[in-house]
């Protein structure tokens, strides 16, 4: 299940100036704020995993990727949706696998957006 999107953009900057126009600091701002959220589902995530609540793993990381897609963060939305699919399936090797596969993510998000990495 371990895809590539490596083709995708880790953030594309052109998708909230499309939506909102060139608000540079509403831009950031609804950026900072789906790294909050993002790290906070991710203990959703894992809370649901531990318990194998896979509707409850599936619920979460598509409320995540509805804000992903937002943002313009094409990666995280794509290992979102894979979660979701593996959830629906009640995989669990490929929940834990698309799981870390998320987390390196919004660490990666978190670096670029809040710290300009």
């Amino acid at each position: 299940m371990a895809s590539d999107y490596t083709q995708l953009a880790r953030l594309n900057a052109q998708t909230l100036v499309d939506l909102i126009g060139e608000d540079m600091d509403t831009i950031t701002r609804f950026q900072r704020d789906f790294v909050t959220q993002a790290e906070a589902s991710c203990k959703l995530f894992l809370s649901a995993y531990s318990n194998t609540a896979y509707a409850e793993l599936k619920e979460h990381a598509h409320f995540l990727k509805t804000s992903a897609r937002a943002i313009g963060a094409e990666r995280c939305s794509e290992y979102l949706a894979e979660l979701e699919d593996a959830a629906l399936s009640c995989n669990r090797q490929d929940c834990r696998s698309v799981l870390i596969n998320i987390a390196r993510e919004i660490k990666a998000l978190n670096a670029l957006i809040n710290h300009g990495e």
